[in-house]
């Protein structure tokens, strides 16, 4: 392995470099010279630790930087990661990683003075002497794990560049690839590179010409050595680690999970609210907020300056988190770090006093004070489209239906006002609520803090929530509080929705959504797609609402596992509300109502609709009991109520009693009743 360079050792830098801008192979890297030599002792090197890269790993790892090419808290850093795994899908561990690439402004020169740091203080000597290296080599861990931080490559003066070229040493085997695009335009994955068992020179000349991509090299020098072992680079995919608006890229939610399978909160205002990003931003106010309260001003102010979203890697704190429990001790180092550069002694004011979940328990209420307002407008403009809905329609008759039957006629103003009572029920309760800030410390007495009780409501004032009588580590009414209210909000949604998906049927056609979706298979459908999301909604937010009142059960003065288990199901009933509340105002602001149809329904029963009132209308002359049994026989045979009643009832008023337009009782007036709400 130490005669056998990947791709861009032994070349000049300025052709290593063009591998890694996705340029054609030169002839120099032609299929003869990737072709495997024949070696009876690389074919008896043994897949172990040891020998999983030969000497060349030994001397290798020693690189001062490893996978850091770029410096932590650069705004234009991104984090790429993969993984190493051997052909039956076991994470190889001992495999040694590099990576190549073009500087953010696409230049290739310099990389042979990119590959140290200042030995006096350690900063790196890169392209533009500081800051970026261009080269990195990271050994995987124990789940074959790799993540390096750098900057995207390329630029207008290289529209080509926007590729990082990985060489991946393992098990005797080395492979090249120039992994995920991290253009933000054209973010691009890349498939496994595999490294096959068995290997001839012709064999390998065949599968170049074969395989050999258009962007970027796939090649191999000693690559096909390890007999019965095999091993594939899985990269960063689009939105993933490392590529363009995923984790790592700042201003991101730090997750490749962009509402892919949740359309009902996709693109809504509080998605964009509620992003692992609003979550930093919120711990990192949290942070700043209690430096103000514990710390001299000119520390306070420090803190605060280095208390910005953008100067942290949101994916790396996630993989970080995992040591720990909890994302807070990873950003607490990072914070420090970031105020010890430019006043150390501000850094010791940094988190002092408090525990890690005093920041997640604000941050997660800081989160949900700045989602809220946004869930209340779109119900009160919801509110809005249904009172105007409900006064249009308030005489407008329709079947009322009991258990999938028609039962008596009511107005469609009715339904539409009682939809409207359930969204204003639902916006009251989430005004309602105070999310209060937490602060308590170790276990929940303050005793780190100088300023004792009165320190709550110092803290509480510089953070925007509501002072709480006592720190609530274990008392958790406030997210229950939330969570509830948020459960309530969706399944009052969920009212509406479901009427919607019943009176829009074909068979039926009452109502139809202003704007219908398609369908991928029958052109003529026309889906209440609005309807449909906020149904779903109401499908997943009870269990949600269940997991957060199941946390309420937390034992000692601090949990192990009951609040970490609110932070998921807490941020979904915020991003439900949220999505389901946008679609209810589009739904409202666009639906469609045809009292044609609602007259054509009312007329299916011929006129049994209104038996309730035949039977009050006959009793006199042929006793309740006798009604009711003329009526159903009418029903259970088909016949016309005129021939089942004939000599019980004159004709004329018969069809007088069987309108049922006639019959819609107080109706108007009780729409007209509830518009009077908040009217």
């Amino acid at each position: 392995m130490s005669e056998k360079r990947a791709p861009g050792q032994g070349l000049a830098p300025t052709q290593g470099l063009a591998s890694a801008q996705g340029l054609a192979p030169t002839e120099s890297a032609s299929a003869e010279r990737l072709a495997p030599a024949e070696s009876a002792s690389a074919e008896r090197l043994a897949p172990t630790p040891s020998h999983t890269v030969g000497p060349f790993y030994g001397y290798a790892l020693p690189f001062p930087g490893g996978g850091e090419m770029a410096p932590a808290g650069h705004p234009d850093a991104i984090t790429l990661h993969g993984y190493v795994r051997d052909g039956e899908g076991a994470p190889v561990p001992d495999a040694l990683v590099e990576l190549w690439q073009a500087g953010p402004d696409g230049s290739l020169a310099g990389t042979g003075g990119s590959m140290r740091r200042d030995p006096v203080t350690g900063g790196f000597l890169g392209r533009n002497g500081v800051d970026f290296t261009g080269f990195g080599r990271i050994a995987t861990d124990a789940d074959g794990h790799w993540t390096a931080r750098t900057l995207p490559p390329g630029g207008p003066a290289a529209p080509a560049a926007p590729y990082i070229s990985v060489c991946v040493h393992a098990r005797g085997c080395c492979t090249t690839s120039s992994p995920a695009c991290t253009s933000r335009r054209t973010p691009r994955s890349t498939r496994p590179i595999r490294c096959s068992p068995r290997w001839t020179r012709r064999a390998a000349r065949r599968w170049w010409r074969r395989r050999r991509p258009r962007r970027g090299p796939i090649a191999s020098t000693s690559a096909y050595r390890a007999k019965g072992r095999r091993f594939s680079l899985s990269s960063a995919s689009p939105g993933g680690p490392g590529s363009p608006g995923g984790p790592g890229s700042p201003g991101t939610s730090g997750s490749d999970d962009v509402g892919l399978l949740s359309p009902v909160r996709a693109g809504s205002a509080v998605e964009a609210a509620t992003g692992d990003t609003a979550f930093l931003r919120a711990m990192l106010d949290a942070e700043a907020a209690l430096a103000r309260v514990v710390a001299p001003a000119g520390a306070a102010e420090a803190v605060a300056g280095a208390a910005r979203v953008e100067l942290y890697d949101v994916r790396d704190l996630a993989l970080r988190a995992r040591a720990g429990g909890n994302p807070v001790i990873p950003l607490v180092a990072d914070l420090t770090a970031a105020v010890a550069r430019t006043d150390g002694e501000a850094a010791s004011y940094v988190h002092r006093g408090a525990t890690s979940q005093d920041i997640v328990d604000t941050a997660m209420m800081l989160v949900a004070a700045r989602a809220l307002p946004l869930i209340v407008a779109d119900l009160e403009r919801t509110a809005a489209e249904l009172a105007r809905l409900a006064a249009a329609h308030r005489d407008t008759p329709m079947p009322g239906r009991t258990l999938t039957q028609h039962a008596v006629p009511t107005t469609f103003g009715l339904k539409a006002a009682g939809w409207r009572a359930l969204v204003l029920d639902a916006r009251d309760r989430l005004a309602a609520l105070r999310p209060p800030a937490q602060l308590g410390g170790a276990a929940g007495t303050l005793a780190a803090f100088d300023g004792g009780v009165p320190l709550l409501g110092r803290f509480a004032e510089e953070t925007g929530l509501a002072e709480p009588d006592l720190p609530w580590h274990t008392l958790r009414t406030p997210v229950a509080d939330l969570g509830t209210a948020l459960a309530f909000a969706v399944g009052a949604l969920g009212k509406a929705a479901a009427d919607v998906l019943v009176l829009s049927r074909t068979e039926i056609g009452e109502v139809a959504e202003g704007a219908g979706g398609g369908s991928s298979a029958m052109p003529h459908k026309s889906n209440p797609v609005r309807a449909t999301l906020m149904a779903a909604a109401a499908r997943q937010a009870p269990g949600h609402a269940a997991t957060l009142l199941g946390s309420l059960a937390a034992e000692d003065e601090r949990p192990g596992g009951a609040w970490h288990a609110e932070w998921p199901p807490l941020r979904e009933l915020l991003r439900l509300a949220g999505g389901a509340a946008r679609d209810a105002a589009e739904l409202a602001s666009g639906l469609r109502v045809f009292p044609e149809r609602m007259a054509a329904n009312l007329g299916l029963t011929e006129g049994l609709i209104v038996s309730e009132r035949l039977i009050a209308a006959l009793a006199p002359r042929v006793g309740r009991a006798r009604a009711k049994e003329l009526l159903a026989e009418a029903a259970r045979e088909g016949v016309g109520l005129a021939e089942a009643l004939s000599g019980v009832l004159p004709p004329d008023r018969l069809r007088e009693l069987t309108d049922p337009t006639t019959y819609v009782g107080a109706a108007p007036a009780l729409t007209m009743r509830a518009l009077a709400r908040d009217a």
